[in-house]
């Protein structure tokens, strides 16, 4: 029966899936509507971990990920480039203490999270994605 009803699984990603050395740095392979939680070894993100577990279950759309930056040193490293470079189109997005959560398309950060790690607010956010514009970056 599982196998007709496949649960959503949170893909985890690693330096092997950015293409860090790119000029962006912080640009993905994947093409599709990713939404990321980069964290760390911290409470809070261990929190928000198990939240992000459960709202995957109640949002259809965007495939879930996260990214350990404890482990991940070359998506850590380039965040730290990305952020301390104010010329880059991508520094307001890179410019984030972790647990942080950025919402990808086509292989770019397009949108970073930015209210409070409630689980209600992360699946209106996650939800309304679906619907977004993101010829602009915010």
């Amino acid at each position: 029966m599982n196998s007709l009803f496949p649960t959503k699984q949170i893909k985890i990603l690693t330096d092997n899936d950015f293409l860090l050395n790119s000029e962006e740095k912080i640009t993905i392979k994947d093409n599709s509507l990713l939404v990321i939680l980069f964290y760390d070894k911290t409470d809070i993100s261990n929190e928000i971990l198990k939240m992000w577990d459960n709202i995957l279950h109640h949002v259809s759309g965007p495939i879930f990920c996260i990214c350990d930056m404890t482990t991940e040193l070359g998506v850590s490293q380039n965040f730290k480039t990305v952020a301390s470079d104010i010329s880059s189109k991508y520094h307001k997005l890179a410019f984030n203490k972790e647990p942080f959560i950025i919402v990808y398309k086509n292989g770019n950060p397009v949108k970073n999270y930015k209210n409070a790690f409630s689980e209600t607010k992360l699946i209106i956010f996650t939800t309304n994605l679906i619907d977004m514009n993101f010829d602009k970056i915010n």
